[in-house]
């Protein structure tokens, strides 16, 4: 491995790394700022060949890296949809009166009934 190898492929490692514990710990805005230092280390690291050793390493952490992302994803869409559903109006129970507005709802009285004659 040559230092330019050896360089890039640390970078790399070190970035992924990095990007793990963020999205480990949720950091989203973290995670997603180191996407473009990330993207120059690929390069440097394309541009200077790799090992095969390294490139097992890189490996293990890129699965790493796929499986955080995936649940960082999942987490954010049900976020999402969380979010979606409080605020979607609950037009099911909406009716309109005679004079073509929202009709007031109107609850029904407790009675109470008893059995005795």
């Amino acid at each position: 491995m040559n230092q330019a190898e050896s360089d890039a492929a640390e970078r790399l490692m070190r970035l992924l790394i990095e990007e793990n514990a963020a999205l480990e710990a949720m950091d989203l805005t973290r995670a997603t700022g180191l996407l473009a230092e990330k993207h120059l280390a690929c390069e440097a690291l394309a541009a200077a060949g790799a090992s095969l050793a390294a490139a097992e390493r890189l490996r293990e952490l890129c699965r790493e890296n796929q499986r955080l992302l995936t649940r960082a994803m999942d987490v954010q869409q049900r976020l999402i949809a969380l979010v979606a559903a409080a605020r979607a109006p609950n037009t099911r129970d909406r009716r309109y009166g005679a004079n073509a507005h929202l009709a007031v709802e109107r609850r029904a009285m407790p009675i109470a009934l008893s059995a005795r004659a």
